[in-house]
């Protein structure tokens, strides 16, 4: 449930993220978008006075970039399993990234074995998040076993938290209508938020089925929107 909730902010968030156009171009192959994104995306944009920086810049088309790519290679379908496991092995970590998220949305055709070997050994602990979601979304076994150990000997904590929230789902298999959003999302919608000027509407479902729409905030005096750098 907590994979849905995330789903609808990546959706949300890709709204609110950009200023300018990546549609031209566009692959069809999950190869050829797996190539796409990583040309599209700059990992030196990272900015942050902390030592390790999680924002990126206003104007960066990075984040555009994963979202087009993320929904491509989903409508693909099970013919993208093969070059995205592939892709577990990147050297490019970012790719890696990709992989292991959009992996999720792709059950029940995803073999469980390379998310585990993600799972327990990439030296990335956003990699390890993604491929424990994606392990969680496939739904239909009973990770205790897999996860236990390793949720004892992860040390990142983000990680570590979505190691217990794949344990919540209890076998359940990841929404099919939530795989249908992200494929039927209207990727022009990717510009529709300027800085300055009122952001569009948009309606989200909590993972208790209440819908909120932003229009239904109007005229409080503060709507603050937060996403989590760790589940966008």
């Amino acid at each position: 449930m907590r994979s849905t909730m995330r789903s609808l902010l990546l959706l949300a968030f890709s709204v609110v993220i950009g200023a300018h156009s990546l549609r031209a171009d566009e692959p069809e192959s999950a190869q050829d978008w797996l190539g796409w994104f990583a040309a599209r995306w700059d990992d030196e944009a990272w900015v942050s006075g902390r030592r390790r920086a999680y924002m990126r810049p206003l104007d960066d088309q990075g984040w555009q970039a994963r979202m087009l790519a993320m929904q491509g290679i989903a409508a693909t379908g099970k013919d993208a399993v093969a070059p995205l496991v592939a892709a577990l092995k990147s050297d490019h970590t970012p790719t890696r990234l990709l992989a292991a998220q959009t992996l999720g949305y792709l059950a029940p055709h995803v073999p469980r074995e390379p998310l585990v070997e993600a799972l327990e050994n990439d030296p990335d602990a956003a990699v390890r998040l993604y491929a424990v979601d994606a392990l969680g979304m496939q739904g239909g076994k009973d990770l205790t076993k897999t996860l236990a150990s390793r949720r004892a000997s992860e040390r990142n904590r983000d990680t570590k938290k979505h190691i217990a929230y794949a344990l919540e789902r209890k076998k359940e298999i990841v929404d099919p209508s939530i795989i249908d959003s992200l494929i039927k999302w209207d990727s022009r919608q990717i510009n529709s938020a300027e800085i300055g000027k009122p952001a569009p509407d948009f309606q989200l479902t909590t993972v208790s089925g209440a819908k909120y729409q932003l229009s239904d905030f109007q005229r409080k005096k503060h709507v603050v929107l937060v996403f989590v750098y760790g589940d966008t």
